[in-house]
Formats: C-alpha cells, sequence, structure tokens
C-alpha cells in the first residue's frame, strides 16, 4: 500500500514539474505565425477537398478559421485569399489569410503584409 501511494506521489510530482516547465517554454510572436500557418493551410487543403462549399468555418473555441475573400498587396503583386485564421496568440496583433494555393500572409493591425514560408526542416 505505501509502496503505491509513493509511486503515485512521484507520478503526480513527475507531472506537475512537466506541466510548470510547459508554462516556461517561450514562444514568441513570429513562432505562433508559424504554427497557426501550418493550421490554416491544412484548412485550405480541406476545403478543396469539401470541392469549395460556399459556407465553411472551424472553432475549437480557441481559434477560428472561416471563408474570407479579399485581395492582398504585397510589392507589386496582388494576391486573393480565401481563408481567414484568428487566434488569441496574436488577436490584436493581426491574422493570417490564405490563398488557394495554400500561401500564407500575416496581416498587421498596422496594414503590414508579409508572406510566411514554409519553413524547411535541417
Amino acid at each position: 500500500m505505501k509502496k503505491t501511494i509513493l509511486v503515485l506521489s512521484l507520478v503526480v510530482l513527475v507531472v506537475l514539474c512537466l506541466a510548470a516547465l510547459n508554462f516556461r517554454i517561450p514562444f514568441g510572436l513570429e513562432d505562433m505565425k508559424y504554427v497557426e500557418s501550418y493550421h490554416l493551410r491544412n484548412s485550405v487543403k480541406e476545403l478543396q477537398l469539401r470541392a469549395k462549399p460556399e459556407l465553411y468555418g472551424y472553432t475549437n473555441k480557441v481559434e477560428a478559421i472561416y471563408l474570407y475573400r479579399t485581395n492582398i498587396v504585397l510589392g507589386s503583386n496582388v494576391y486573393s485569399s480565401i481563408m481567414r485564421l484568428d487566434s488569441p496568440n496574436f488577436r490584436k496583433k493581426g491574422y493570417l489569410l490564405a490563398t488557394e494555393n495554400q500561401s500564407v500572409f500575416w496581416v498587421g493591425v498596422d496594414g503590414g503584409v508579409e508572406e510566411l514560408k514554409v519553413k524547411k526542416e535541417p
């Protein structure tokens, strides 16, 4: 009985330590933009697999992905977006837009536009 309590106590201690470390890992805005861009690219793929319905939306109670048709101007190029991702990770800083060819753009609240390229693994 004492052995079981000791093992359970150690398991609880390890879980609590891992949870505390998880809150200490720093993720900046740049990291979160790239993480969320993968979610948005996958949603564009899903939209295309569903034969591009007129209404589409996804939410997991934290982030929201939905159809959002607009034009993005970056330099001398004009891109047509089809989807938008809003996330609490950068809610008051900007949002992500995706095109049909799965290009993802960051649109800041200042109006600046930046294309997010897929990061290659080393």
